[in-house]
């Protein structure tokens, strides 16, 4: 190959071709032609110029592929995730399924034509999607209305629990353990009662309809209000046996009292009956006076009469 000699160039400039040419001769160190510093004779200064800017071009344009195939590879991985959940749930999805990937990476240019278009073909498949899922909307509006019913249902419960203050409650001796609304505390007692089975009556009217939130709600609930229930009919048994107690021990009192009663009238009989006995006695004594006296005034007029006087006024004896 021909080479120029050193003279004729200038030794202090870099080289910009002569690094790319390689000598294979090892004569040459490093490979390298003894005139690598040299200028070809046809260099022009614009020509280090232009390759440097086709280098930063295509450096540049290698980035920008790279970017847009790296957005490609996520929206991908994004689709298929999506559709992935979307096998596992199909009920309760309402994604766009007709996507698809990106053929090329040409951006095209829309008009105001193709604008309106689009438009329009976004509004038609939103309401295609809102008609197609309209059964699903519904089932997910019962099951939000049951959810809220329930909930509802729960805070009645609590404030039930809250409040629960039962007093001293009065039975009546008629009617057992029957609670009869004699009293304030009876009537707060009833009012809790009727509550906590107006709750069992709202809980059997909803109906679960195979849905495993529901069943689970309504189940605790059930076995809440079962709870509250049972606490008042304790409540109620302790007190009716406080109740049935101081019954009897009044019945004791009472009869005790009755047989001391009955036990003073007896002496105080007994003892009029002593002072009967003795006014009797006296009676039949002074009767007895009596009747004597009447005899004596008896036999005395009949000697008067059985006496007469003569004419001349003797004495004359029958």
């Amino acid at each position: 190959m021909f080479t120029y000699p050193s003279f004729m160039y200038e030794s202090s400039t870099p080289s910009f071709y002569p690094r790319t040419r390689n000598y294979p001769c090892s004569y040459y160190h490093n490979n390298y032609s003894p005139f690598y510093n040299q200028l070809p004779r046809n260099y022009f200064p614009f020509d280090e110029e232009d390759q440097r800017e086709q280098l930063l071009r295509e450096q540049f344009l290698r980035k920008q592929q790279e970017h847009e195939r790296e957005q490609e590879l996520e929206r991908l991985k994004r689709f298929y995730d999506h559709k992935a959940r979307q096998q596992k749930q199909p009920e309760t999805s309402t994604y766009n399924t007709n996507y698809q990937p990106k053929k090329s990476f040409k951006v095209k240019f829309q008009n105001d034509e193709d604008e309106t278009k689009a438009k329009i073909n976004d509004a038609a498949h939103k309401i295609y999607n809102f008609i197609k899922n309209q059964s699903a909307n519904k089932q997910t509006r019962k099951i939000l209305n049951k959810l809220y019913i329930l909930h509802k249902i729960e805070n009645e419960l609590k404030e039930i629990q809250k409040k629960k203050y039962l007093g001293n409650l009065t039975f009546d001796k008629e009617n057992g353990k029957q609670i009869l609304p004699i009293s304030i505390d009876n009537k707060k007692f009833l009012e809790y009662e009727n509550k906590i089975v107006k709750s069992f009556d709202k809980l059997d009217e909803i109906q679960s309809e195979g849905v495993d939130i529901i069943r689970d709600r309504r189940k605790f609930l059930v076995k809440f209000a079962q709870t509250l229930l049972d606490e008042l009919d304790i409540e109620k048994e302790n007190q009716w046996k406080l109740f049935s107690e101081n019954q009897s021990n009044l019945n004791e009192n009472f009869t005790t009292n009755d047989a001391d009663d009955s036990a003073t009238i007896v002496d105080l009989m007994s003892s009029e009956n002593d002072g009967n006995e003795i006014t009797k006695d006296e009676i039949h004594v002074s009767k007895k006076l009596e009747l004597e006296k009447i005899e004596n005034q008896n036999e005395n007029v009949d000697t008067f009469n059985s006496e007469s006087f003569d004419q001349d006024g003797n004495l004359q004896i029958i």
